[in-house]
């Protein structure tokens, strides 16, 4: 079986929930919601991932490697964990079902390090649980803020990582499949490493401007 296969059944499968969920519900806001939880991943992912390098992927699916490490991650990051999250958030799960849906991504992940399709340098699969455990509970607030009160630190976080989830992804596009926008910073030996957390640096002060 192709390693990227894995990855397009977790996608597949994700975006069919988000649907469901969607048709469901009924509610634009958990649009805006889902948008705000991928930035909040994507802040932690280029702190963990981009800058101390915490994990790798191998869906040998892209031709240049560190794009394809990027593409797995963007597999967890944009649709795994922030349309799980969206989920607890639209149907407010107690926080024992949280622990249970952590503990399956743990095995999604204990899974792929068999598989070979991913691979730990100093992370450890708990930190994952940790960390999943504490996105869930944060989406499920940050819904029932959006839905009774308006902060206007919630409005601007909202709209910020909201902003950056797009604007991050156009980014990451544009790099991987059309090889413009290109930067060099010098902090890392790979080129497309180096160009992505510079790219990164870049999108988040742009977002900063807009917001």
């Amino acid at each position: 079986m192709p390693h990227y296969t894995a990855f397009f059944i977790l996608i597949i499968i994700s975006t069919a929930v988000l649907l469901t969920v969607f048709i469901r519900k009924k509610d634009k806001k958990l649009i805006v919601l889902l948008f705000f939880i991928i930035g909040m991943a994507y802040v932690l992912e280029y702190v963990v991932f981009v800058l101390f390098e915490s994990y790798g992927y191998d869906p040998d699916f892209m031709t240049n490697e560190y794009f394809d490490n990027l593409f797995g991650s963007l597999t967890s990051q944009a649709f795994a964990f922030p349309i799980m999250a969206t989920v607890i958030a639209a149907y407010q799960l107690k926080f024992r079902y949280i622990l249970i849906i952590s503990a399956m991504f743990m095995g999604i992940e204990e899974l792929f390090l068999h598989w070979d399709i991913y691979t730990h340098h100093w992370w450890k699969t708990i930190y994952t649980g940790v960390l999943m455990t504490i996105g869930f509970s944060i989406s499920k607030i940050w819904y029932v803020w959006l839905t009774e009160r308006y902060m206007i630190f919630v409005h601007y976080a909202t709209f910020f990582l909201g902003m950056l989830a797009i604007t991050s992804t156009i980014m990451f596009m544009l790099l991987a499949y059309f090889h413009n926008n290109w930067f060099h910073t010098g902090w890392f030996t790979s080129a497309t490493h180096d160009s992505v957390n510079a790219a990164m640096i870049y999108v988040c002060v742009i977002t900063i401007l807009l917001v």
